[in-house]
């Protein structure tokens, strides 16, 4: 049996159905872990079905960004999670009147993001009295107001 029998296997052993598993898959490159991710999320569409989010996709334009990084791979990054969504939200924002996700959202941009929400995590906690662990968004907003931080006062 091959690695990828194996792999629909298991998601079928999870419940998943054959069709979706072997998209989802393929989407996630055989990554197992983020095949089951993506298909519980209920963000893979099967040809042309449609999503949790309501919008209709066709399964051939489905793509995953992956980063070769992410927050665990920094020491400082481990309890950064909402920072970095902050600063990924910022880094797309602006972007979203111009283009498609498509055409910007790429692995670049993923850890670019990472790293940067890294960065402003390890400055917002050295900074502070009562620390930014598991922070909420407007914990992070309310340690971020009066500084210099283009990030998130444009939020």
């Amino acid at each position: 049996m091959s690695s990828t029998d194996e792999s629909i296997s298991l998601l079928l052993s999870m419940g998943f159905d054959r069709r979706t598993s072997q998209q989802a898959l393929q989407i996630c490159k055989g990554n197992v872990e983020r095949a089951v991710e993506c298909l519980l999320s209920g963000n893979i569409a099967v040809g042309g079905t449609t999503t949790n989010s309501g919008v209709t996709n066709n399964s051939s334009q489905l793509s995953l960004v992956q980063s070769d990084i992410s927050q665990y791979s920094n020491p400082l990054g481990r309890s950064a999670c909402t920072v970095i969504a902050l600063t990924l939200a910022y880094n797309c924002i602006g972007q979203f009147n111009y283009a498609s996700p498509e055409s910007f959202i790429d692995s670049t941009l993923l850890t670019r993001s990472i790293n940067d929400g890294i960065k402003l995590y390890s400055e917002l906690r050295d900074n502070s009295s009562s620390g930014v662990e598991h922070s909420s968004v407007e914990d992070i907003l309310v340690a971020c107001s009066g500084r210099d931080n283009i990030i998130i006062s444009s939020l």
